[in-house]
C-alpha cells in the first residue's frame, strides 16, 4: 500500500483532500435569528415548439419549521429598532426593551 499523503497513510490522504474550508474569524459579534419563511413561486412556461399556449402558476407556502440564521448583531439591533412590529426579542437578549416599572 502506498503512503499517499504523509505519515498517516491513505486515510490521511482522504481527509486532506476532502475540501475543508479555512477557518474565518468573524469581525463582529453575531446572534442567531429565528423566523418563519413564506415562499412564493411564480412560474410561467411557454410552449415554443408549437408557438401556442403559455401556462402560469403561483404557489405560496410557509415552511413548516422555523429558519435559523446567524446575523451580525448591529444589523439585528437595527432591525429591532426600525421594524419593531415585525421583529421581536421576547426575552430581551439584546437589552433593547425598556426596563419594567418599579
Amino acid at each position: 500500500m502506498a503512503n499517499a499523503g504523509g505519515s498517516g497513510g491513505t486515510t490521511d490522504a482522504t481527509a486532506n483532500s476532502s475540501g475543508s474550508m479555512p477557518l474565518h474569524k468573524p469581525k463582529m459579534k453575531s446572534v442567531l435569528v429565528q423566523f418563519t419563511l413564506d415562499v412564493r413561486v411564480d412560474a410561467q412556461v411557454t410552449q415554443r415548439v408549437r408557438g401556442g399556449r403559455t401556462g402560469k402558476a403561483v404557489r405560496e407556502r410557509t415552511l413548516a419549521r422555523p429558519v435559523v440564521i446567524r446575523m451580525p448583531e448591529p444589523m439585528v439591533r437595527r432591525l429591532l429598532m426600525t421594524e419593531g412590529a415585525r421583529f421581536q426579542d421576547p426575552d430581551n437578549r439584546l437589552g433593547l426593551a425598556p426596563p419594567p416599572p418599579p
